[in-house]
């Protein structure tokens, strides 16, 4: 069985694969990429070749999933969220409601908290991030959602950010 495939260079995920197409038979070792390879690509592409169909599958990698969308190695989406008008109301996980507001606060550089209407009750959440740019490009990113659900939100491709 022959696969073709293009890699990538994840230099951030400490993964080293040129960009290249490259052909695989079974049992043999990926070849040293060339010295002139295109200029790195910044894709998260995820490789499952299942043994039983010899299939390859490429998958995306979405919000929900993202590396960088945690806090001390904790993953921060779906944040918790809180009935705004009764803090001692019984807390909501999950991806439920819809997005109302993403707001960003200068006091605290690595969160993004965001309004949801769930069973028209306002509930408020929290990403905590490690890196206050990406916290930032995130919000940037949330803004032209709002009015979408966040389940359909952390299914957004998010692969080129990597």
């Amino acid at each position: 069985m022959i696969v073709k495939l293009r890699a990538f260079r994840f230099q951030s995920l400490g993964v080293r694969i040129a960009p290249h197409s490259l052909s695989l038979k079974a049992d043999q070792p990926l070849a040293e990429p060339s010295p002139l390879a295109e200029p790195p690509v910044r894709l998260l592409v995820i490789f499952v070749v299942d043994n039983l169909t010899s299939s390859l599958s490429i998958e995306p990698v979405k919000l929900r999933d993202h590396p960088l969308l945690s806090y001390r190695g904790i993953a921060s989406w779906p944040p918790v969220w809180i009935n705004i008008r009764d803090f001692e109301a019984k807390k909501l996980t999950g991806e439920i409601g819809v997005l109302t507001h993403a707001l960003l606060h200068d006091d605290v550089p690595t969160k993004c908290f965001l309004a949801i209407e769930f069973e028209r009750v306002q509930y408020m959440g929290s990403v905590i991030f490690e890196d206050p740019a990406f916290c930032r490009q995130i919000h940037a990113l949330l803004q032209p959602h709002i009015g979408r659900s966040i389940k359909e939100i952390g299914s957004l491709d998010l692969s080129y950010t990597l």
